[in-house]
């Protein structure tokens, strides 16, 4: 028995009928119409279906076994309980008009024939419930005399039905006959894989499959053939086919059958791989074996591509994990427990949550999961947590792993992919360090041109002002600190430019502790009267190897940043700390990495301030990263600093807690040859002999103060704004112009081009470059003026005339 429904609420219908093609087509009629179905096979199954179940109707046929369909239905109308439900006879054995009567007067409302109009049909099934619900059909046994005549009629049928089951019983054992006749080559013909018969002297039957897989087109070729004549010489594993063939017929024989996997051999040549069955049966009172052989070359095939594919997974870079519905993990694979720290046997049947870091909100986890839920693969950039606690990026996909149907609903597991990024962030960190630094070197190098020209006006109205103020030696004292000063801020652009663009710098042995008491007396003119500066410089001459500008920079952006940190703080004290220092073994093992040298120079600056929390300090040497406020930073200071002294293969540390202050230590190596500080080496300007210079610049006050110091010097000066000028002023006076001091940066025409159109003039003009930008780079690509003298704004005046005076002397 079977129930079918399509729609609650509608009618459900009992159906009986002992042929199983008829319940079905009549249940599919019925179900699409909207009923709900319940089938029996004969009237005492449907009686027992009725005892369960509410039916609101009954369609059976006569002709049945155990209970016929007119039993049925008298049993239903003597029972008060199943009296009310309509009755419809539907068969195609009892067709007369009698027959018709008949079951008409055992209360059924319909005697329809096989087979009835699907659509008639359903309107007769429409009526009679609409007649049920209006009480208009019979409910029970109306004839007094129906018993008896029931019981006559229902023992004819039973003796008809006695006859029918004579026959079908030998019609079934005929056809039992048939089939078993026909059974052997029913296997051999239908079946796709080959089946062959074997005794002792070889094969004596194969049906048609195996001849194709063997590639025999005779059955003749095929038959009293050794299995081994059909297979290569060596199996598989290198054992002879003969022998192993044998062993297994054997065992076949002896145990009833065996299976294995053989290597055979086409009439082509070619191998193949098969399975192999072989079974024991008697056949004619002989003892034979059944062999049944599948080609599992495609198998293999697969089972290759599997094995590269989990290789593959197993392999992969990427971490990978297979969960199943309700995200259950399966599998990782290796990469996973590299990438996370966890074991397979640690996640396996947990959440892929583990990994979660709370980076991301319960918000973004709903929305993943109610994608791939809905059959959709998800991607996004995650931050989780390692096993020991740390985050790591990465890229996370995930996809719904389908069953083999096309319904995009049936999915069964979900696979997660999972890229660290860690590696290609830190990669674009740095790429965006290099574009920042680009962008710093390109306005740096804007900047020194122009503050390098202001420099070179003050520096030369200095000049003229001493010249002026001879006199007064207080004057000229202050003059001299001022364009000491003026140098000291060429320095720094000098300075800010190699830092920009990362090149060589100008090391060479210097005196540390000379050159650090002198930086102090000029630095300590940016520190505010309010702030207590102590010094505690050791009284040994410390020698390291270095630059002098880079150096003095460091010192300055250190007392800068200790200035800015303790504003606002009681008593603001700076501490500068110069002493010898010597690594000892503790000192190393805990700085492997910057360890290079065991003696140093060790600078310490240290400030009373607010101090730097603990989460910002491996952060203070990055680039634009600043702890103050807005407008109060730039970011740029420290990572000058861990730069330079990096660039002096030393290393700098910093101490600092919040509320105490703030220090940094710089540890420079010590070299042991002692230095000779430089000294400030005061001469005269070298005299000119009334020579002519041609003076190009398109700065008009540095073409006038540069015009007046040249005078002042003994030369004959004529002055052009820019190139075009220049050239045309040579032009006209070739050979009275003993010197050209070009500009190299000017409108209309460049310095550089200036000089090769008056080198075509005069090929051996003396020409001397001046430049505010960086000397290094003003000429690149000039190959043939790469070796040009080149005067960098400002310029002393005294270094200015000799330079000046050596080229013409030349």
């Amino acid at each position: 028995m079977s129930t079918f429904s399509n729609s609650e609420g509608q009618a459900s219908v009992l159906i009986v009928d002992d042929v199983q093609a008829n319940l079905v087509v009549l249940q599919m009629l019925l179900q699409r119409a909207g009923y709900q179905v319940y089938a029996a096979e004969n009237g005492k199954l449907a009686m027992e279906t009725l005892r369960q179940e509410s039916v609101q109707l009954i369609i059976s046929d006569i002709l049945m076994p155990v209970m016929d369909g007119y039993e049925l239905c008298r049993q239903c109308k003597l029972d008060e309980a199943l009296s009310c439900i309509p009755f419809i006879f539907y068969t195609a054995t009892y067709t007369g008009e009698d027959d018709r009567a008949f079951g008409l007067s055992l209360g059924a409302a319909r005697f329809i024939i096989k087979p009835a109009e699907h659509k008639a049909l359903l309107s007769e099934i429409a009526e009679v419930l609409g007649e049920a619900r209006e009480r208009t059909i019979p409910t029970g046994v109306e004839s007094p005399q129906l018993s008896e005549t029931v019981y006559e009629r229902g023992h004819n049928i039973r003796l008809v039905h006695k006859l029918e089951q004579k026959v079908e019983q030998l019609e079934r054992e005929r056809r039992a006959l048939k089939q078993s006749e026909a059974k052997y080559r029913t296997l051999f013909d239908a079946s796709s894989d080959g089946i062959m018969l074997l005794d002792e002297d070889g094969f004596i039957d194969c049906n048609r499959a195996a001849m194709q897989m063997f590639g025999c087109v005779a059955r003749d070729a095929f038959l009293g053939k050794h299995p081994a004549a059909l297979s290569p010489p060596k199996q598989a594993g290198g054992r002879d086919s003969q022998q192993l063939a044998d062993e297994h017929i054997n065992t076949a024989f002896v145990h009833g059958s065996d299976r294995f996997e053989w290597l055979h051999r086409r009439a082509d040549g070619s191998l193949f791989p098969a399975d192999i069955w072989l079974t024991a049966m008697e056949l004619d009172g002989k003892p034979v074996l059944q062999a049944i052989a599948r080609d599992i070359s495609q198998q293999k095939q697969h089972e290759d591509q599997l094995r590269k594919l989990s290789c593959c997974v197993e392999q992969s870079g990427e971490a990978m994990l297979i969960t199943d519905r309700q995200g259950n993990i399966e599998y990782v694979n290796p990469s996973f427990t590299r990438l996370t720290g966890y074991q397979e046997s640690e996640v396996l049947g947990k959440k892929p949550n583990i990994l979660n870091s709370g980076k991301q909100g319960a918000d973004f986890y709903s929305e993943m999961w109610q994608t791939i839920t809905a059959g959709k693969s998800w991607q996004g950039k995650v931050i989780d947590r390692r096993k020991d606690g740390s985050f790591y990026p990465s890229f996370l996909t995930i996809s719904p792993i389908h069953d083999q149907s096309d319904s995009p609903d049936t999915f069964t597991h979900f696979v997660g992919v999972q890229s660290d990024l860690t590696q290609i962030e830190e990669a674009e960190a740095r790429f965006q360090q290099a574009q920042k630094m680009e962008a710093i070197g390109t306005l740096v190098g804007g900047i020194a041109h122009d503050f390098n020209n202001i420099l070179a006006g003050i520096t030369g109205n200095i000049y003229l002002a001493k010249d002026e103020a001879h006199e007064l030696p207080e004057a000229v004292q202050m003059l001299d600190n001022a364009d000491v000063l003026a140098f000291r801020a060429a320095e720094m652009i000098g300075q800010l430019l190699t830092f920009s663009r990362k090149s060589t710098v100008d090391m060479q042995a210097m005196p540390l502790t000379s050159f650090l008491k002198e930086s102090m007396k000029l630095l300590s003119v940016s520190v505010p009267e309010n702030i207590g500066v102590e010094l505690h410089i050791c009284d040994d001459e410390l020698t390291v190897y270095g630059d002098s500008t880079q150096i003095h920079q460091v010192l300055m952006n250190l007392v800068n940043n200790g200035r800015d940190a303790i504003e606002g703080v009681d008593n603001p004290l700076i501490s500068i700390c110069l002493e010898s220092f010597d690594a000892d073994e503790a000192f190393v093992r805990q700085r492997p990495w910057h360890i290079n040298a065991r003696h140093f120079a060790h600078i310490c600056v240290s400030d009373n301030g607010c101090g730097v929390p603990g989460d910002q300090i491996e952060h203070l040497f990055e680039p634009f990263f600043t702890t103050k406020e807005q407008g109060k930073g730039t970011g740029l200071g420290l990572a000058m600093v861990y730069g330079a002294v990096k660039g002096h293969q030393g290393f700098v540390e910093v101490e600092s807690e919040l509320g105490q202050g703030t220090s940094f230590h710089i540890y420079l190596p010590k070299l042991e040859t002692p230095a000779v500080a430089d000294t400030v080496v005061s001469g005269e300007a070298m005299q000119g002999k009334s020579e002519c210079i041609l003076l190009v610049d398109d700065d008009q006050s540095i073409l006038e103060i540069s015009s007046d110091v040249l005078i002042s010097l003994g030369y004959r000066v004529l002055t052009a704004s820019n190139g075009q000028e220049a050239v045309d002023l040579f032009k006209a006076q070739p050979d009275s112009i003993d010197l050209v001091l070009l500009d190299v940066v000017m409108p209309v025409m460049g310095g550089v081009a200036a000089y090769k159109r008056m080198r075509e003039i005069k090929p051996d003009i003396k020409v001397m470059f001046c430049t505010g930008y960086d000397k290094e780079q003003s000429l690149t690509g000039n190959l043939d003026i790469a070796n040009a003298d080149i005067l960098s704004k400002p310029f002393s005046i005294a270094a200015m005339s000799q330079s000046i005076r050596n080229k013409l002397d030349t």
